[in-house]
């Protein structure tokens, strides 16, 4: 998958009628597949590699649903998520997701990268790149 194809194409979000919290109908969405494909990846890390189960709750802890979109760039935690992603192209979802999975894979170590990048990263960012990147990401 080309770079542009990664930050631009469809949105990690999740669904407003999925199952549990949407996230499998939300994430087959994103990547084009029927939503039975998802569920059936997502059971098959439980069963074979046991992190399934932690990997859905931080989906569904960090992913905005499809109907809050407008509200997914507020500050979180420091805003730190936000900054990347307004740099990055990144959608915030997915990079408070990975920022998430590696807070607690890392057993914390970093949280300190994180607060360090909420002193360095600028706040620079106008209040319309906000709501042009809600409509480009």
């Amino acid at each position: 998958m080309k770079w542009e194809e990664w930050t631009t194409k469809e949105k990690w979000v999740r669904s407003n009628d999925g199952w549990l919290a949407g996230v499998c109908q939300g994430l087959a969405v994103r990547f084009g597949v029927e939503p039975w494909i998802m569920r059936a990846a997502w059971l098959a890390s439980i069963v074979f590699l046991g992190f399934g189960v932690l990997v859905y709750i931080l989906l569904a802890l960090t992913l905005p649903r499809e109907d809050q979109l407008h509200s997914s760039h507020q500050e979180k935690f420091l805003g730190v998520c936000r900054k990347i992603s307004l740099r990055t192209g990144f959608d915030v979802g997915l990079v408070r997701f990975i920022t998430a999975f590696l807070a607690v894979s890392s057993f914390g170590a970093t949280m300190v990268g994180y607060l360090v990048l909420y002193f360095v990263l600028p706040d620079t960012v106008s209040e319309s790149a906000v709501q042009d990147s809600g409509r480009t990401l």
